[in-house]
C-alpha cells in the first residue's frame, strides 16, 4: 500500500518510520538535535524536497527523508486508514496526545 505524501510521490506505507510536523523540528534549531541531524542528512543528500513553499512535515523512511507540503496530520490520517496504530498509539503522535481525527 502506498499514500500520496507530496508533488507526484507516493512512498511505500512499510517503508514510513516517522512523520514529523517541521514546526516541531525547527523549533530552537541551535539546542534540538533534530535541526542537526536533518543538516547531516542533507549533506549527505538523503533529504528530498517536495516544495517550493515552506515543508510543513519530515517524513522519514528506511532510506531518505522528505520535506512535505502536507502536514502531519493529513499524512497521519492517510496512514492511518492503511495501517492502524499497534495498541491505540502510532509512530507518528505521542503517547497520551489527542489527536484531531
Amino acid at each position: 500500500m502506498y499514500i500520496h505524501v507530496g508533488a507526484s510521490n507516493s512512498l511505500p506505507v512499510a517503508d514510513i518510520l516517522a512523520v514529523l510536523d517541521m514546526d516541531q523540528v525547527t523549533v530552537s534549531p541551535e539546542s534540538n538535535p533534530m535541526h542537526a541531524w536533518l543538516a547531516a542528512m542533507e549533506e549527505a543528500m538523503r533529504v528530498d524536497t517536495l516544495t517550493e513553499d515552506v515543508p510543513r512535515s519530515l517524513v522519514i523512511t528506511t532510506t531518505r527523508i522528505y520535506l512535505s507540503p502536507v502536514s502531519s496530520a493529513t499524512l497521519r490520517r492517510r496512514l492511518t486508514a492503511v495501517r492502524p496504530p499497534c495498541n491505540g498509539v502510532g509512530i507518528w503522535e505521542r503517547e497520551g496526545e489527542e489527536h484531531d481525527g
